[in-house]
């Protein structure tokens, strides 16, 4: 009787260290996932950050605007669709966050509603497709204020900007350091 008591004792003890490290794994991984949420929510800066920090769309509206030698009005007029296209991305992109939200919100681990997830990430390509297509027609705009001259210099950066567009940007510095 006495060995049946230390066997049941010591396989409980095994189910309760079983299950006392999988709810500190499961805690862990909330912890983690809830501060990866903050951490993006917290990170977002706002289009009048992005206004004073150097940025690689700066360079880019100045490769262009040099490179077709822009007249003044073209600049004007460049400048004015840069602020519409900049206005659609930011909406774009706020959605596109929004959603990206609801989609880390569904529980790892848990049962998945699998027609919700597929949805959310039908929307988050849907919404990547919509930058896409907003960023040929900017180009598009741009050409069109452009002289015949200037729009087959245009065709000849295009390979440029896109090379530009794709480099991951470079890393900030931060005051102080």
């Amino acid at each position: 009787m006495l060995k049946t008591s230390s066997k049941s004792r010591l396989i409980r003890g095994t189910i309760m260290k079983r299950e006392t490290l999988l709810t500190l794994a499961v805690a862990a991984l909330l912890v983690l996932n809830l501060g990866m949420m903050a951490y993006l929510f917290i990170s977002r800066r706002s289009p009048e950050e992005r206004e004073g920090m150097p940025q690689q769309g700066r360079r880019i509206d100045e490769l262009i605007m040099t490179r077709l030698r822009l007249n003044e009005a073209q600049v004007e007029q460049f400048k004015a669709l840069k602020s519409g296209h900049r206005s659609v991305l930011d909406s774009l992109d706020s959605t596109y966050r929004g959603i990206l939200a609801q989609y880390f919100q569904l529980a790892p681990g848990a049962k998945i509603d699998t027609v919700l997830r597929d949805s959310l990430q039908r929307r988050l390509e849907n919404l990547h497709g919509q930058k896409i297509i907003a960023t040929g027609r900017h180009f598009a705009d741009i050409k069109n204020i452009c002289s015949p001259k200037q729009q087959s210099l245009f065709e000849e950066l295009l390979p440029e900007l896109s090379r530009m567009m794709l480099q991951p940007p470079r890393p900030r510095r931060r005051e102080g350091e």
